[in-house]
């Protein structure tokens, strides 16, 4: 859910009353779900990208040979790799917890 689908949930109607199911209260639960959900995800990258980075620090000791060459450019691929999906990741959790309090924020002000 984005601030543009809470915008068709307005504050004010023509009757006066507006409901939570109007302002969308009832999705709160699933937005914090899939909040909770996508920073597991962000966790998860961080831990293989800490651990990705562990094994090439390690291949980094040891002294230069084509074998240890052939396994950092993986490794280092990986890690770019989890860096970048951590990074979207963030940038939509970010989102979402805006539209959640503003969500919060309509359905407090209803009630």
């Amino acid at each position: 859910m984005s601030i543009h689908d809470l915008e068709a949930f307005p504050l004010h109607t023509n009757n006066s009353e507006t409901t939570s199911s109007q302002l969308g209260c009832e999705k709160l639960p699933a937005m914090k779900a899939k909040a909770a959900e996508d920073q597991r995800k962000i966790d998860h990258a961080t831990a293989e990208i800490d651990r990705l980075e562990g094994e090439l620090r390690a291949l980094r000791a040891q002294p230069g040979s084509p074998e240890r060459d052939r396994k950092m450019t993986p490794l280092s691929d990986a890690v770019v790799d989890f860096q970048t999906r951590r990074y979207q990741l963030s940038n939509k959790l970010s989102q979402l917890l805006d539209d959640i309090r503003e969500l919060e924020s309509r359905c407090i002000k209803q009630a």
